[in-house]
């Protein structure tokens, strides 16, 4: 099955991703392939449908510390997300393949970005939360020291090229902070044919966050838990349906898609 397909709730877990990516981006881009850009294009052209389901995030208060505040709505009422074609942007060596993978997509999401920094996710990881993300974000505030007299661009004066968190299954490279200050290291890794993510570490200054950092913040490995097969789908599901939430909504998280979509992002 085409990934696309893949629903949490009844909303596409492309525009769930996008929505939870709306708390903490002034800009949302999509990078695809070609043969993918009509299906994510029209998910988008639907998102005022989808988005319906997460009105009522805008009542909860304080929950992780945080109000949805004025990003998220002016997103609901927004909601502008451009799409990168990740198999058609030119390199220097020429166009990058459609078999180089992820790697493509990270390079020309940078290359589009208006933003120094990027908060770079893989859509099919259905569990990521509120508290994870924040956790990034928090350590990339505290590393850099940003350009107040370019705040928009995020341009810095010092800090990290790539904010990457690792466990003990390896480097979590899709669900990652990275700079335009990659970039380099992407181009010369795609040219020469070498898509392994984490390979560009060694040419790049690299803030690693280790396991303790997720435990002193109850982050489960739950977060980086993804689809790949079928079985991994069938796990999605049963774990969305089933699994006990210990969480501010598991005593009452019932039946509704918010309130099970809430225990799972704000746990």
């Amino acid at each position: 099955m085409n990934k696309l397909q893949v629903r949490i709730g009844q909303v596409p877990l492309l525009i769930d991703q996008i929505f939870k990516l709306s708390f903490f981006c002034r800009e949302i881009t999509v990078s695809t392939s070609e043969l993918n850009f009509p299906i994510i294009e029209r998910e988008i052209k639907n998102i005022k449908r989808h988005l319906k389901h997460f009105s009522e995030i805008l009542e909860i208060k304080n929950i992780c510390g945080t109000d949805p505040g004025d990003n998220v709505r002016a997103f609901l009422d927004r909601a502008e997300i451009k799409i990168v074609l990740d198999d058609l942007n030119e390199i220097k060596t020429g166009k990058i393949s459609r078999e180089t993978g992820p790697i493509a997509g990270i390079y020309s999401g940078l290359n589009k970005a208006a933003n120094h920094y990027s908060l770079i996710l893989a859509f099919d990881m259905p569990f990521v939360s509120f508290r994870m993300i924040k956790t990034l974000v928090d350590i990339l505030d505290e590393d850099i020291d940003f350009d107040k007299s370019k705040p928009f661009a995020g341009e810095t004066k010092k800090g990290s090229d790539a904010f990457i968190i690792k466990t003990e299954k390896g480097f979590e490279v899709l669900s990652g902070i990275y700079s335009k200050g990659c970039m380099d290291a992407l181009e010369y890794n795609i040219s020469n044919k070498d898509n392994k993510i984490s390979n560009i570490f060694k040419n790049i200054k690299v803030r690693i966050i280790e396991e303790e950092v997720l435990r002193s913040k109850n982050l489960d490995m739950l977060n980086f838990f993804n689809i790949n097969r079928i079985e991994d789908y069938n796990r999605f599901e049963d774990i969305w349906s089933n699994e006990f939430l210990k969480c501010f909504y598991a005593a009452e998280s019932g039946d509704t898609f918010f309130k099970r979509w809430a225990g799972f992002f704000f746990r």
